[in-house]
């Protein structure tokens, strides 16, 4: 959390660590500087000159020397102190010390009195240690300060508090007068030695205040002499546990951190240069004023809160996002009255946050960032690649889920999910933010926000239902609507629908159709409510009241139905009735959930398929009322009365099911008699009578049942038809009269075109009602029963030249350019020219050579001519249309470029064969106009994601494409070793190579793929030409090492000794070219390739160098090598000959090489080890370190070591076993790995004794804690 703009990023582990007065400040020389203290260096510096010593002794020159010396390379200062004192007196040393620190009247102590406050104990008393000598924390805080001086220090291990200001390296004391011995400081490297090495009580002291507080080193740089010896003493502190010592260090992130890399200390950067530390003293300050009254501070944040998340700043909202990751900070939020807006949970969930930009549709609307309006001052940028919503591996903290701090539960334990329902206890922290949830219910921003998830939290959604259950008035009818949806929604939206629906059927294929079966079969196929996603602003939350929005402009709610590609189980006979009812009963369902929702417009497809190209588009909501009308039809002929006794009860009145149905069941003879349908066609309301969506539905209910309507039912039919429709909502009166005479008309004339009689009286109106519109033409009465529904057509080419290809050639073109293509409707893309060229190409070079004279150049058809040229053309009629190719223009050659050198890759070496030199010429020509055309043609400049500069860019690219055509020429020639490319080939290729901007980048591509194969035609040509483009200076190296990397062998050992300088120079290098993640990896593979290989010859790499090389590659880099290292040792058999010397003499010994994934692959290396699993445990175990996540999958793989019948490494080797495990699991992993107790019991059936051991003791209790 930053308290300033550009501020100290300080953990929130360290800020609440302080509230509790649980924090001791260990100060150095730096506390004191901006009172006019030396820093060592000065004090050194006035110690030599007070001495009055030589202006020529070495020591003085090891001074001048540290000036321009980086801090790091400098001689140890407490070595010079430790030569002062074996030359000069130690007591003068001290003396001249106390001297130089003496305090000055009007010193200014402001950083000591920040520290004072900053340092106080629960009990109010300041808690400090420090290494300088002066007594300027005395004089900031008066006489009221208790101190300590070694030896005398508090007693931390038997408990006694630190209360007060700890002189850990000695305190002055004006009392010892000149030459009457030692102030005690301990200064040089012997006082050094013997405070944390020999006798060890500094080192004692501190390992007992890490025990009993977090420490905080200011006023050090990494290098100062208290900090080197404070550290190696400590180091035989336990691995695996989480840091408790953090420093405070000037620089950035990439300058402080390695600074600190592998010591124990957590670092802490922030910005300043020369003299200048007013950001890390501007962010004390600032830490002062909470770590007074860390209560009230707290509740200033809550009061920032109020004002919302997009009128903050970042670091405000960091604030904020800090308050909540602790229970006191997330119960003051959720206490708080009135409360922060229901906005803040965009900022605190990871999805919302981290969502994709929205792009306005028009310039009128600005466009909206989530990461910008809420993100945090200490967000890591978005990915580059898109994401799924709810991707698990963002970046950020995600506030709504398990913290390090919570008390865990479950490791999936959230507020909000997208997967199944956890029912684990919330624990404390996000009980209060689920309570601040509940709270803010009625802010149209928190169902918004759920209405993203499949399900919340039980505890989280039983308090919303709790109070929407009580809310009366408090909330707005439209907010109690919402969340009374949403709650049904989390309560019947099954967890996983495919897999509940798999269970069920292969429990009816093993019981049967029990009632129990019956009972899941309803339950799996019942509808339900879902939310299709916010179809405005999907990041973008709503902005207005209650009474400004209505439910479908922010929710889109919808309802779920069986998927249709889920197979439907066969009904057999015996239970189809009740299948039938639970299939009428679930259409009810879903209409009155469809009611509910507001649904407005609703269209499932028709009973009756219109006899059109395609398949209708059949929802899963109309897959699911064809599958009940299915059923209805077998109920018909199995069952009719039941089926006529249960038609009654349907609704009387509904527009997305049983109004349609219906009209369809009243086509039945057998249940309905003429009259009957008469009376129900009169029942219907308007709306239903006159529904476009079904309206086939009723004209062919009125074409089929017609004859047998009594002619005083027809007449009133025929009335209501002729009366027209009700008015729609918006309709104007002009557009009203108009549409509602034609859509009469247009039914009238349909039911006379089915041959169904009209009375005088209607026939008589319908000549007017079709005037209503000029328009009008017979057509219109023909369509009138159109479902206008949805077909999914499957568009197939239509090559067949018949239209063209007798033709003359002069007409060729124009009638191939009027029946190309396809009508919307049409299933069929016509391309007769296609054909014409399959099977007539000699016509068809004869129609593009006549439009040719007259200056006409359709790249379509040049295009198909290239495309569908037929191998078997004749030999004559290839040159032909070489010949012609080579005459096209510039600007027509690099519009068709991919096609023509497509085609000359196919077809010119088979040309080549009859005529090499006349092949090359089409080729020259081609290539010619290409560069011409591409010089005149601007280039694009398009951010590209990746480099084009690859082998995957290259055999697709033109200029690629010709190289390998020229290197296949090559080949045809049966080349022998060393026989030399032949001098057309040759100079051809050159000039390739030499082609302008990426297409040079293509050429030396193909052809560094195939190094190896041109070494061992032309060695020479190789060396001359080839294997310089491999220097990373050279302009074509990234090109010619990508070409490189997509081979899967080195080169011999004569060719690789040319560039492998080049090489390991280059694996340091590739991390910068933008190419796929996979293949950065891969040269990673060559260097441990080159290494294994080096057993046989010199000419490869050496582990020296390999060491050399993995020591400035990344941390992928070095995963990946082992885990090509493991699969060589593995396939080679070849731990003992390569595996173990390759570890102790190739592997980087420094311990930031040594890191989780590093960890993962060596743990890999030894599962597969086999009988050397013991020395290969024995080898690895100095570079690994704790695994704090995934070590599921690591133990899981070790114990499944004993599945088989042959003993596992478990049990053959339990004490390599142990010793692995044991190095692997931390104190306090992010979770327990599941396989944990297995493998210690494994372990300790195996060797009894080892119960007895503290390792397997410490894995147990850990185990048992899950």
């Amino acid at each position: 959390m930053r308290f300033l703009p550009n501020g100290l990023n300080i953990p929130d582990e360290l800020l609440e660590e302080r509230d509790k007065g649980n924090v001791v400040f260990l100060c150095g020389a730096g506390v004191s500087y901006p009172a006019g203290m030396p820093d060592f260096l000065e004090l050194a510096k006035y110690v030599v000159e007070e001495l009055g010593t030589p202006q020529d002794a070495p020591l003085r020159k090891m001074l001048s020397d540290n000036e321009d010396v980086p801090e790091g390379a400098r001689p140890s200062l407490d070595q010079i102190f430790n030569l002062l004192q074996q030359e000069y007196t130690a007591g003068e040393i001290d003396y001249l010390i106390a001297k130089r620190l003496r305090t000055k009247p009007r010193t200014c102590v402001s950083t000591h009195e920040t520290i004072l406050r900053l340092s106080k104990g629960a009990n109010g008393k300041p808690q400090i240690v420090t290494t300088n000598f002066d007594l300027l924390f005395e004089r900031a805080a008066g006489r009221t300060l208790k101190t300590y001086v070694p030896p005398v220090l508090p007693d931390l291990a038997n408990e006694q508090p630190l209360n007060g200001l700890v002189y850990l390296h000695g305190r002055i004391d004006y009392r010892i007068k000149r030459g009457e011995g030692r102030q005690g400081f301990v200064v040089s490297s012997s006082d050094f030695g013997r405070a944390y090495l020999a006798e060890g009580w500094a080192t004692r002291f501190i390992r007992d205040l890490l025990d009993q507080y977090t420490v905080i080193m200011l006023g050090y740089s990494a290098n100062d002499p208290p900090v080197r010896y404070l550290l190696q003493g400590l180091h035989t502190q336990r691995r695996g546990s989480r840091a408790r010592l953090f420093a405070f260090d000037r620089g950035t992130e990439e300058e402080v951190l390695p600074r600190w890399r592998d010591s124990g200390v957590q670092a802490l950067p922030y910005s300043g240069i020369g003299d200048d530390h007013s950001a890390l003293w501007d962010t004390l300050s600032e830490w002062v004023e909470r770590a007074d009254d860390p209560l009230a501070w707290r509740q200033r944040i809550v009061d920032l809160a109020r004002r919302g998340p997009r009128n903050l700043e970042p670091y405000e909202r960091g604030q904020v996002a800090s308050l909540v990751r602790t229970d006191v900070g997330a119960k003051l939020f959720a206490d708080a009255d009135p409360s922060p807006p229901g906005e803040w949970l965009c900022v605190f969930d990871r999805n919302f946050r981290y969502g994709e930009p929205e792009t306005p549709l028009d310039d009128s609307q600005p466009a909206f960032d989530p990461l910008i309006e809420y993100g945090l001052d200490d967000d890591p940028p978005r990915p580059p690649e898109t994401r799924d919503w709810q991707q698990t591996n963002l970046p950020g903290d995600d506030f709504l889920s398990l913290s390090p701090t919570d008390r865990h539960t479950n490791y999936f334990t959230r507020l909000a999910t997208g997967g199944r329902r956890w029912a684990d206890p919330l624990p404390s922290r996000l009980s209060h933010l689920a309570q601040w949830i509940v709270k803010v219910a009625h802010d149209p921003v928190t169902p918004w926000w759920a209405a993203k998830y499949s399900n919340l939290h039980p505890r989280l959604l039983d308090k919303i239902e709790w109070r929407v259950e009580r809310a009366g008035d408090e909330l707005p009818s439209l907010a109690q609507l919402t969340w009374r949806l949403l709650i049904e929604k989390f309560h019947t939206t099954p967890d996983d629908p495919r897999l509940f629906g798999i269970s069920t059927f292969r429990r009816i294929e093993a019981e049967g159709w029990t009632n129990g079966a019956l009972r899941e079969f309803e339950r799996l196929i019942a509808p339900y409510l879902k939310v299709d996603g916010h179809y405005i602003a999907p990041y973008q939350p709503p902005d207005k009241e209650w009474s400004q929005l209505c439910l479908d402009s922010f929710i889109h709610f919808g309802v779920s139905f069986l998927d249709e590609h889920v197979e439907r189980p066969d009904i057999p006979d015996d239970v189809l009735p009740q299948v039938y009812k639970i299939l009428r009963r679930h259409l009810e369902l879903a209409a009155g959930l469809l009611e509910d929702i507001g649904t407005s417009y609703w269209k499932t497809a028709t009973f009756y398929p219109e006899d059109e190209p395609g398949k209708p588009l059949i929802s899963d909501a109309g897959s699911y009322l064809f599958w009940f009308r299915d059923l209805f039809d077998r109920m018909v002929k199995a069952h009719p009365r039941l089926v006529k006794a249960d038609i009654a009860l349907w609704p009387k009145e509904d527009p997305f099911f049983f109004n349609k149905l219906h009209l369809y069941v009243w086509t039945f003879d057998v249940l309905f008699s003429g009259n009957e349908v008469g009376d129900g066609l009169l029942s219907l309301s308007d709306k239903a009578f006159w529904e476009d969506s079904y309206r086939r539905e009723l004209l062919h209910l009125l074409k089929g049942r017609w004859h047998e309507l009594s002619l005083d039912k027809r007449e009133l039919v025929e009335r209501r038809l002729v009366n027209g429709r009700p008015r729609y909502g918006r309709e104007s009166e002009e557009d009203y009269k108009r549409l509602r005479s034609i859509t009469s008309a247009r039914i009238l004339g349909w039911l006379i075109k089915q041959s169904c009689e009209l009375g005088k009286d209607t026939l008589d109106v319908l000549p007017n009602l079709r005037r209503a519109d000029p328009c009008w033409c017979p057509e219109w009465d023909e369509t009138a029963d159109e479902s206008r529904e949805g077909r999914s057509i499957s568009i197939e080419a239509d090559s067949n030249p018949s239209i063209i290809i007798d033709a003359p050639p002069s007409q060729i073109i124009p009638l191939a350019i009027q029946h190309t293509g396809r009508t919307f409707s049409d299933p069929f893309d016509h391309r007769p020219f296609d054909g014409l060229v399959e099977q007539r190409p000699v016509r068809a070079v004869a129609a593009l050579t006549h439009a040719a004279r007259r200056g006409d150049y359709p790249s379509e058809f040049w295009r198909s001519a290239l495309q569908e040229w037929p191998d078997e053309a004749r030999y004559r009629l290839s040159w032909l249309f070489g010949a012609r190719l080579a005459r096209l223009p510039s600007e027509t050659v690099v519009e068709l470029r991919d096609d023509v050198f497509s085609w000359l890759q196919k077809h010119l070496p088979k040309l080549a064969a009859q005529d090499q030199p006349r092949a090359l010429g089409i080729f020259d020509e081609l290539l010619e106009k290409l560069f011409t055309g591409e010089a005149e043609v601007e280039q694009s400049g398009e951010h590209q994601d990746r480099s084009s500069k690859t082998l995957n860019h290259a055999i697709n690219a033109p200029i690629g494409k010709a190289t390998e055509l020229l290197l296949n020429l090559l080949n045809s020639q049966d080349p022998r070793e060393e026989s030399s490319v032949p001098p057309e080939i040759k100079s051809r290729l050159e000039r390739l190579f030499d082609a302008p901007s990426e297409d040079a980048d293509h050429a030396v591509c193909i052809a560094a793929n195939r190094l190896r194969w041109l070494d061992y035609i032309d060695p020479e040509w190789v060396r001359t030409t080839i294997a310089p483009w491999f220097d990373l200076e050279h302009p074509a190296s990234e090109s010619a090492w990508n070409g490189f990397v997509y081979d899967n062998r080195l080169p011999k050992p004569e060719l690789f000794s040319l560039i492998k300088s080049d090489f390991l120079n280059a694996i340091v290098h590739v991390a910068r070219w933008n190419w796929d993640d996979q293949l950065l990896q891969r040269p990673h593979e060559f260097l441990v390739l080159g290494c294994f290989w080096h057993q046989n010859n010199d000419a490869y790499i050496t582990f020296e160098e390999v060491r050399q090389v993995l020591q400035k590659t990344n941390a992928n880099g070095h995963a990946h090598s082992l885990w090509f290292f493991t699969r060589i040792v593995d396939e080679n058999d070849a731990w003992r000959r390569f595996g173990k010397p390759f570890l102790e003499k190739a592997w980087p010994k420094e311990s930031r090489f040594q890191t989780e994934q590093t960890s993962r692959q060596l743990v890999d290396l030894a599962e597969k080890a086999g009988d050397f699993f013991p020395e290969v445990v024995r080898t690895i175990l100095p570079y690994l370190v704790p695994i704090f996540q995934d070590g599921d999958v690591l133990l899981y793989s070790l114990a499944q070591q004993n599945a088989g019948e042959v003993e596992g490494l478990p049990i053959r080797f339990p004490d390599a076993t142990l010793i692995l495990i044991d190095k692997i699991i931390p104190d306090n992993p992010d979770q327990v790995p599941y396989e944990l107790d297995s493998l210690t019991e494994m372990v300790a059936e195996a060797k009894p004794s080892l119960r007895q051991d503290s390792r397997w003791r410490r894995l147990k209790d850990l185990a048992l804690r899950e």
